[in-house]
C-alpha cells in the first residue's frame, strides 16, 4: 500500500532526525521482560497490535508518536483520501507486515535509552501470502510513555 510505504519512510526519517489472552500483553511470546522499560514498551506494542487487528483507528493512533500520527494524516491528504490518523490508522496495513495481520505476536523487545525495537510476527491473512511475516516496530519514549514511532 502507498500509505504504508510512505508512513514507514516518514517514520524512519523522523527517527533519524532527532498469545493466549487477546486482551493485553499476554500475547507476548517472550519470557518475562528483564526491565520495567521492556515491560512497558512491550505492553504498548501489544495494545497497538490489538488495535490494528481490530481496526480500532483511534486506539491505534493513540499509541503512536505525534510525528507518526502527522505522517499518516499527511499521506492521506497527499493521496486525496478522507480522514486522519484517528479515523484511518488501521488502514496503514500490509499483508507483508505483521501489524494488522490476525494474531500478530511480539517475539522480542530490546530497549536502548529512549528507543526500543520490537520484533513482531504474524501469519498474513492474504491469498498471495507464502508464510509468516516478521516486522520491526520502533518505539520512542516521550514523557515516560512508550509510543510507536515506526512500523
Amino acid at each position: 500500500m502507498a500509505v504504508a510505504a510512505v508512513v514507514a519512510a516518514t517514520g524512519a526519517i523522523a527517527l533519524s532526525s532527532c498469545g493466549a489472552d487477546r486482551e493485553g500483553p499476554a500475547r507476548d511470546a517472550n519470557p518475562a521482560p528483564k526491565t520495567l522499560d521492556e515491560r512497558l514498551a512491550g505492553e504498548q506494542v501489544a495494545t497497538f497490535l490489538l488495535a490494528m487487528e481490530a481496526s480500532d483507528d483511534a486506539r491505534a493512533c493513540a499509541t503512536m508518536t505525534p510525528e507518526l500520527r502527522r505522517a499518516i494524516t499527511t499521506e492521506l491528504r497527499i493521496e486525496s483520501e478522507p480522514g486522519t490518523c484517528h479515523t484511518r490508522a488501521a488502514d496503514v496495513y500490509s499483508p507483508a507486515k505483521a501489524p494488522g495481520n490476525p494474531e500478530a505476536t511480539l517475539k522480542e523487545i530490546s530497549v536502548a535509552g529512549n528507543r526500543a525495537t520490537a520484533i513482531v510476527t504474524a501469519n498474513p491473512n492474504h491469498v498471495l501470502a507464502t508464510g509468516p511475516v516478521e516486522s520491526v516496530v520502533v518505539l520512542k519514549r516521550l514523557e515516560n510513555r512508550w509510543l510507536i514511532a515506526n512500523f
